[in-house]
């Protein structure tokens, strides 16, 4: 029997669902709403309004400097983060362990639903041994399928950012450590002049290039004042929120790499359970 699924965010998904793919479907569904929430709280940051510019003049010197200030960000975002990594490797563990039940034709016993998993292998390849274990009762043209987008075939030990894996990696930080945000990253500045004038009336500007990461209270800028000009620059911000520590997502900015994984990860499931429909096509 198949279900009708009547909203799965801004994802197309199949009219109906089998019973075996519905808690990964269910799951995506809650991934796409946890990830709109995120990303209409870090919008304003984007745009600068978490931030202030703090303008400082050096002691017996015309030169003055800019420096970025925004605090601590906001700490559930780290909790948000957390549920849609959780919530797309679950997705992935829920259809594996959906077609294995289906395919046994009876429930499993309890040591046998413990070894299932969607496996994701990094530098190591998956053996025989253990596919055989993970993916049991799995149906060998899904199986084949899984095998064949591990992270392992096209392994680079000193790059390697494929999407299964930094998934892999941010679901075991995320369960053993936290998942530390709180750097800004410069995407690009205007800079206007002060308020009633007309140019910006210095003699020297020195500004961090684009897509710098900066600390708390960091200096974005520099600049001399020409000795007729009264006021401050003025300054609009187009700025992103980056992973401050979990490789290999460093300094990436926060919804880009979210959202490059939600994408992936629906689009495994959507392969997944085509491809179950071929076997159960071929079988019924």
């Amino acid at each position: 029997m198949t279900e009708t699924l009547t909203s799965m965010g801004d994802y197309p998904v199949p009219s109906t669902v089998r019973p075996e793919f519905k808690s990964a479907y269910h799951r995506a569904e809650r991934v796409s709403k946890h990830l709109k929430c995120l990303k209409s709280q870090i919008h304003p940051w984007r745009r600068g309004d978490g931030c202030e510019l703090i303008t400082k003049s050096k002691p017996h010197s015309r030169e003055k400097t800019v420096h970025i200030t925004y605090g601590d960000l906001p700490p559930e975002w780290s909790a948000i983060i957390g549920d849609i990594v959780q919530g797309l490797r679950n997705s992935l563990d829920n259809a594996v362990f959906g077609m294995a039940e289906a395919q046994a034709g009876r429930p499993l016993e309890e040591s046998e639903a413990k070894r299932l998993s969607f496996p994701i292998y990094g530098k190591e390849p998956l053996s025989r041994a253990e596919a055989d274990v993970k993916l049991a009762f799995v149906p060998r043209l899904v199986r084949e399928f899984i095998e064949a987008i591990q992270p392992n075939i096209n392994w680079d030990p000193a790059h390697h950012d494929d999407f299964l894996w930094v998934l892999h990696e941010l679901a075991n930080i995320d369960k053993h450590r936290a998942m530390h945000l709180g750097m800004i990253q410069v995407k690009s500045v205007h800079v206007r002049p002060p308020e009633g004038e007309q140019h910006l009336n210095v003699e020297q500007f020195l500004m961090e290039p684009p897509r710098t990461v900066l600390d708390d209270g960091a200096e974005l800028a520099r600049y001399i004042p020409l000795e007729s000009s009264e006021g401050d620059l003025q300054y609009d911000l187009a700025l992103d929120v980056v992973f401050k520590d979990p490789r290999p997502v460093k300094y990436r900015p926060v919804v880009g790499v979210l959202e490059t994984l939600n994408n992936h990860v629906f689009n495994i499931v959507v392969e997944m359970a085509a491809r179950y429909e071929q076997v159960v096509a071929l079988t019924s």
